[in-house]
């Protein structure tokens, strides 16, 4: 397996300058290239990474006889509390859009586990069905993500402080997160349980600090 765990010194990470917390917003940290590869997000000692079989659903489900699920091996990489996802490891983009984990919800997919250990992923804009090559490595992610989601909710409740390896990737989740937000309201309008959705994941209510910290926001 290509997985790869990395365990965190601690969550509760103190501020590195030992001065007191800036009231900074997210939009004053050095700027972050919208396109940040994935090496960058490799070398910043993610929570955990490595590779799954992503199902892809073609003829967007119409016709499941005639259009089989294709099934694309993809690099997850679980930092900074967003999910992200490569082609590969040279990849020097994202695919599709960062997700954030303090809106996911992970269950086991039941059925045949001769081609892999099934999984979805799931917000309220999107489920995703990913394969991991062995049950242990399913476990793995499952437990990963679920941290990582509680790690979110104490970062917004001012509980936790964000790694400081983690923030470009935070940064970059946050935006790209938002990016998606825009275009989707743009497009086809928001249900009102997504906008609360993204109230507090996009910094309706709270915004981590350049120390990592959160602060409140009006």
């Amino acid at each position: 397996s290509r997985m790869a765990l990395r365990h965190r010194r601690s969550e509760e990470v103190e501020d590195v300058t030992g001065e007191e917390r800036s009231t900074e917003t997210l939009l004053s940290f050095p700027t972050v290239s919208r396109k940040l590869t994935a090496a960058h997000l490799l070398s910043a000692q993610p929570t955990l990474c490595g590779t799954l079989s992503k199902r892809s659903n073609r003829c967007a489900g119409i016709c499941p006889n005639v259009c089989k699920p294709k099934w694309q091996s993809r690099l997850f990489v679980l930092v900074g509390t967003f999910l992200f996802r490569f082609k590969d490891e040279n990849s020097s983009s994202i695919k599709g859009s960062p997700v954030p984990c303090e809106s996911i919800t992970c269950e086991i997919s039941d059925g045949d586990s001769s081609f892999g250990y099934e999984f979805t992923i799931a917000t309220l804009r999107k489920t995703i069905t990913v394969r991991a090559e062995t049950e242990e490595d399913r476990a793995k992610w499952l437990a990963a993500i679920r941290a990582e989601k509680q790690l979110a909710i104490r970062l917004r409740l001012g509980h936790a402080s964000l790694n400081p390896l983690h923030k470009d990737a935070y940064t970059a989740g946050v935006r790209g997160w938002r990016r998606r937000l825009r275009d989707d309201r743009t497009r086809d309008g928001i249900s009102d349980a997504m906008g609360t959705e993204m109230a507090v994941l996009s910094g309706g209510s709270a915004m981590i600090t350049p120390s990592g910290g959160m602060m409140g926001m009006t």
